[in-house]
């Protein structure tokens, strides 16, 4: 008709630039079911999980239900996402609901469990209603999110935002099979993740609304907490424990004898001493962190003004990745309309992938004439320099970085309850798993990684790149 106006864009029509275009009937009645959706039912689901969602559903109806020691119900339904949010036309594929007040829910029989609940599209319609099958499923969820391993924006959402013909018909289930919705959800918190999958899959079979199609449509739970769970230390978390406490140790009596010696003039400290553990002082340390004199006549002062700017660069375009796919964000029209990605300005930002080339010309330029330096000195070098070439640049790398891998795969799933811990969880599942390859520095090599991505701190692919660089450095430079 002559009124319509043309989504430039292949996104659902809440996304659209034009925000004041209503959603058509169809696509609210399929989101609408989403939030339909209470408590998990039907075949496939524990008793357990069965008797406390019927006992949620008598008493959410009982007409007494309000009275004081009796509201649990309504507290549990409350804290579920609803329909319609604020600015829905803006984009809103997040629902996060209330993380906070659904932990609070104590029924008789169970407590309050809140999981974040995404879709994405798998092939299960074989099974048909046999759901036993659907426990042997195992999606990788962190394939539907953005980790800082795979371009931004992530393969899914560019496909939901590419160009499409006049004739092309808007499929209205494309925003449910890419991953993009995050529904929060309070349930009991006697269902597991799969009574919480099948419950899914039973309801949009049952309601019969989205059609054959709705069988493939899978809902995971990417992460579920309740305020009674513990995570328990082990043996790794106890390490890691120790050897945070010494290196505790080591600053504290170096900031106090570099405090005794330059400060308080205090020359009562043993000469070997000082030379071991000045060196973890933070005071001193700190000076040097934070000195901005220039170095001597040989030194390349230009390349920390390089190395500034190209570590905003690479922050600015990270920040914005993680707002494409990964964070909840509650106005994704906006951030892929004119003010953003129309705007010229903003090529900065979405060309920041290029920018870590920046610092391989910064560390290539830094190693050529380092050791071009050392070869005029040692005139050429020998076996023992290119073996001490190697061995140096491994201990100055790895140090730092292990404990950093090592607290990734250890005592970072203590941080991991929020209603988006999986972010978190999945991170320290991936380094418990594969921290060795980046202690090797193959971690950036997919036939390491594997078809499952659990690639540990996905952005030290540089790292490995770097390194692996390095090794062949002396055939070019030679």
């Amino acid at each position: 008709d002559k009124g319509d106006i043309y989504n430039q864009l292949q996104l659902p029509p809440f996304l659209n630039r034009n925000q004041y275009i209503a959603p058509p009937v169809d696509w609210n009645i399929y989101l609408d079911l989403l939030f339909n959706y209470v408590t998990p039912t039907g075949p496939g689901v524990s008793d357990a999980c069965k008797d406390a969602s019927k006992e949620y559903r008598y008493q959410l109806n009982k007409p007494t239900g309000f009275l004081p020691g009796q509201g649990w119900a309504y507290k549990m339904f409350d804290a579920s996402a609803k329909l319609p949010p604020s600015g829905l036309l803006q984009g809103i594929v997040h629902f996060p609901g209330n993380f906070d007040s659904c932990l609070e829910v104590v029924a008789p029989d169970f407590v309050g469990k809140y999981c974040l609940v995404t879709f994405f599209e798998n092939e299960m319609s074989m099974w048909g209603r046999d759901v036993k099958g659907m426990t042997d499923i195992s999606p990788n969820p962190r394939k539907f999110q953005n980790p800082l391993t795979q371009k931004f924006p992530k393969q899914e959402l560019r496909k939901l935002t590419r160009m499409k013909d006049e004739d092309e018909e808007q499929d209205p289930l494309d925003i449910l099979k890419s991953a993009a919705i995050r529904l929060g959800r309070c349930v009991p918190s006697v269902c597991t993740d799969i009574d919480i999958l099948n419950g899914f899959k039973n309801f949009l079979i049952d309601e019969n609304v989205l059609g054959v199609t709705a069988e493939n449509i899978t809902a995971w739970p990417l992460n579920c907490h309740t305020a009674d769970e513990k995570v328990e230390l082990d043996g790794g978390d106890w390490a890691m424990i120790i050897i945070i406490g010494v290196f505790i140790m080591l600053i504290v009596t170096g900031a106090v004898i570099d405090v005794g010696l330059n400060i308080l003039q205090m020359d009562v400290f043993p000469q070997t001493l000082i030379q071991v553990f000045q060196g973890f002082s933070i005071y001193q340390n700190t000076l040097k962190l934070f000195n901005t004199d220039g170095g001597n006549s040989d030194s390349l002062d230009c390349i920390n003004g390089i190395r500034f700017l190209s570590m905003s660069w690479v922050l600015i375009g990270h920040a914005y990745s993680n707002f494409m796919g990964q964070i909840f964000v509650n106005n994704l029209s906006v951030l892929y309309g004119d003010a953003f990605l129309g705007n010229g300005a903003f090529a900065a930002v979405i060309n920041a992938l290029p920018s870590v080339d920046s610092f391989f010309l910064i560390g290539s330029t830094l190693l050529a004439y380092i050791t071009l330096k050392e070869l005029d000195k040692t005139n050429g070098g020998g076996f023992k320099f290119w073996i001490m070439y190697y061995v140096h640049r491994y201990i100055r790398l790895s140090g730092v970085y292990a404990i950093v891998i090592g607290f990734h795969a250890t005592l970072l799933k203590f941080f991991a309850f929020s209603p988006q811990s999986y972010a978190i969880t999945m991170s320290v599942d991936s380094c418990k798993k594969n921290w060795w390859t980046n202690l090797l520095y193959i971690n950036n090599l997919q036939w390491v990684a594997g078809d499952d991505g659990l690639s540990c701190m996905g952005q030290t692919w540089y790292m490995a790149n770097d390194m692996q660089f390095f090794i062949f450095t002396p055939l070019i430079i030679w």
